[in-house]
């Protein structure tokens, strides 16, 4: 069922991004509808803590959280994204550990590893949505 879910996807992912369509993307952010609402919520967290953008697609948000001072990592279930990201992106050490391919329903990371969870335009996919939210609490 994962890989059906993987296959779906990856056909839907952009197949023609570039380092400047990811550093674009990253910078269109602040525009985002949902900017505001999450840079107040992560002023409550310290600096250096893990964030995870949960279902990351290209990795936007999770370079964004970097960029501002967090551990930013992403996970995907598409791995033509993530592919896209590693051929991309330049000057991130161990890229493995940033970005990792899995399933946001049931998170390829030790419990308690994030401060922080961002999901942005993901569960509203799922048939039960709970099981996700259950996996971020």
């Amino acid at each position: 069922m994962l890989a059906k879910q993987s296959e779906v996807w990856d056909k839907i992912c952009t197949p023609w991004a570039s380092k400047a369509d990811i550093e674009e993307g990253v910078k269109s952010l602040h525009s985002h509808e949902c900017y505001p609402i999450v840079i107040n919520e992560l002023s409550r967290i310290k600096k250096g803590s893990f964030i995870l953008d949960a279902g990351c697609g290209l990795g936007y948000w999770a370079f964004l959280f970097q960029k501002m001072g967090y551990q930013g990592c992403g996970v995907d279930i598409a791995r033509h994204a993530l592919r896209k990201i590693g051929k991309c992106v330049i000057g991130v050490k161990n890229l493995s550990n940033v970005f990792v391919c899995g399933d946001v329903r049931a998170l390829p990371f030790r419990n308690d590893t994030f401060s922080f969870i961002f999901c942005h335009g993901v569960i509203e996919h799922f048939l039960n949505p709970a099981i996700a939210l259950k996996e971020y609490h």
